[in-house]
């Protein structure tokens, strides 16, 4: 893990072999510096000055940095800063063990992105999608599907799909058709009746997976 050690005048008095290969800094560049050397501009002052009240005053500060490499590239850290006591109890030094944490974020920051997108495509749809459990109990609906039968979404949220369909026996008959194929086939499409919440019957074409 990369580590550095700096004084209460703040500039960097050690740094380990990781540290050197994670900031691409030499040890003869480093020593010497400040810290904010380091500095990716990502986080504001407040964030920066919480970590030196913490330290200054103690403790242990813990957190993630995005810091900036020798060659300009970004990269993030989780780092646990502490202060370094004399004998008397005085500040004399900090420590920072940090590990390089980047493809972790790099891979989160992905899955969001890709997350974001798709409840986009979810919302957006033209067609109403609906999700439910084995027990046929609604647990999403997208804004067409409301639109489609009437109701609001939390009217929807847990209830079985029963209140769309027009009769019990129907409601029944469409379970035994649907779910029995989709045992056997990943897709299947068939056309159903449904209600809407003002008691209007209309037709759909159901795909299901």
């Amino acid at each position: 893990e990369p580590e550095q050690l700096q004084n209460r005048e703040y500039s960097i008095e050690y740094v380990n072999p990781s540290f050197l290969r994670v900031t691409g800094y030499t040890r003869e560049e480093a020593i010497g510096q400040n810290p904010r050397v380091l500095k990716s501009g990502r986080h504001p002052d407040s964030y920066f000055a919480e970590l030196w009240k913490t330290i200054s005053s103690g403790k242990v500060w813990r957190s993630m940095l995005c810091n900036r490499k020798k060659n300009g590239a970004l990269y993030w850290e989780s780092a646990s800063i502490s202060p370094v006591f004399d004998e008397a109890g005085n500040i004399t030094n900090y420590i920072g063990v940090k590990e390089d944490i980047t493809k972790q974020v790099d891979a989160e920051q992905a899955l969001q992105r890709a997350h974001r997108e798709l409840e986009a495509i979810f919302e957006n749809s033209l067609v109403g999608v609906l999700l439910v459990r084995e027990d046929r109990r609604i647990i999403r609906v997208n804004t067409r599907l409301t639109e489609m039968f009437g109701y609001s979404s939390a009217e929807l949220m847990g209830r079985t799909t029963r209140i769309l369909h027009v009769t019990d026996e129907l409601f029944d008959s469409f379970g035994k058709a649907f779910y029995n194929t989709l045992a056997k086939q990943d897709l299947m499409h068939l056309e159903h009746e449904f209600r809407r919440k003002d008691g209007q019957v209309f037709w759909c074409q159901v795909s299901g997976r």
